[in-house]
């Protein structure tokens, strides 16, 4: 779990605040401070965070890494739903055989 701030001009700024939620980030700030911040989300024209961001050592992704990122997250979770719905299918079946056997 990271703390993630963004800056820059972003296309849905809030979209990708609420991706970053739903993919595992602890938790999205607008104001950046050294001991808060993990990664930095810079888009264009970041400025002075993302000067900062550097001069503390921070983690820096672009947008288009912090999509490929979420991305990831999203792929992994559908996979785990699917095992999931896998794991439940054979009790499903094995009741519907029954029923229809009766």
């Amino acid at each position: 779990n990271k703390v993630i701030c963004f800056t820059g001009t972003f296309a849905p700024r809030r979209q990708a605040a609420q991706r970053a939620l739903q993919a595992g980030a602890q938790q999205v700030v607008e104001n950046m401070t050294r001991k808060k911040v993990h990664v930095l989300v810079a888009g264009p024209s970041a400025g002075i965070m993302l000067q900062r961001a550097r001069e503390w050592q921070l983690e820096i992704w672009t947008e288009e890494e912090f999509t490929q990122v979420v991305a990831h997250h999203e792929e992994q979770e559908e996979a785990k739903q699917r095992r999931r719905r896998r794991a439940v299918a054979p009790e499903a079946n094995s009741l519907v055989d029954k029923l229809l056997c009766f």
